[in-house]
Formats: structure tokens, C-alpha cells, sequence
């Protein structure tokens, strides 16, 4: 048996994920949570709980619903790479791996072809 070809080169005619429906609805979520509509959050937050088979939210705070979307989004997002922009956005990244480390690395470098066409205007970000 012969294993599938695949093309090398996507082109137009391959569609590539960039951003899923569950990643969208989490992320109102957590803007409604933040802006203290928190049943509307739990709401949102349910949707992506049913769609999975599992249970509604027992959270009822604003800190717990906030716990409650960090701990989905971890879950429903797993290897997709959004963990490290989840902490860093939420500036839980030191507490949630347990170490310690320089705030430099909350920041990626500003790519050099953008410091040097902007005359001066943009600067690198401190540590690169």
C-alpha cells in the first residue's frame, strides 16, 4: 500500500488553519470577563464546554471564570501554540511554569530591516 502524495507546494488551492472558531469564541470570553459581564462570559465559555461533552462552568466569579477560560483555553488549545501568548498576555507565564526568568523575554526582537527603514523612529526592544 502506497502512502498518499502530498504536493509540494500549498498554492491557492489548500486551505491553511490559521485561527479556529473555539480560539475566537474563548478570546470574547475573556474580553467579556474582563469587562465584568461575567455571565455572558460563562455563556461563551459553555459553548466551546457542550461542544466538547463536558459539563457547564461552576464558575461564578470573575476570578473563577477567569481561572476557568485560562484552564479551556489550555486545553482546547493544546499544540496549536498559543500557550506561550496566553501567559505572556495574561502575565501568569512565571507562576504558571514555575521559575523565574527576565521580563525581556515577554518581547520578541523588532525585526532589523523594520528598525532601519524607519530612520530611527522605531528602536529595538531592550535585551536583542
Amino acid at each position: 500500500m502506497s502512502s498518499p502524495k502530498f504536493p509540494q507546494s500549498g498554492g491557492p488551492d489548500y486551505d491553511w488553519i490559521e485561527i479556529r472558531l473555539a480560539d475566537v469564541i474563548l478570546l470574547y470570553a475573556e474580553a467579556l470577563n474582563e469587562n465584568s459581564n461575567t455571565a455572558a462570559a460563562a455563556t461563551q465559555l459553555n459553548r466551546i464546554r457542550t461542544r466538547a461533552g463536558l459539563a457547564a462552568t461552576s464558575a461564578s466569579s470573575q476570578a473563577q471564570l477567569r481561572q476557568a477560560i485560562q484552564d479551556e483555553r489550555r486545553l482546547e488549545l493544546a499544540f496549536e501554540g498559543h500557550r506561550w501568548f496566553d501567559l505572556t498576555r495574561t502575565s501568569t507565564a512565571q507562576a504558571e511554569m514555575g521559575q523565574s526568568f527576565d521580563n525581556q523575554y515577554y518581547l520578541f526582537p523588532v525585526p532589523i530591516s523594520e528598525v532601519l527603514v524607519s530612520s530611527g523612529v522605531i528602536t529595538q526592544n531592550a535585551g536583542y
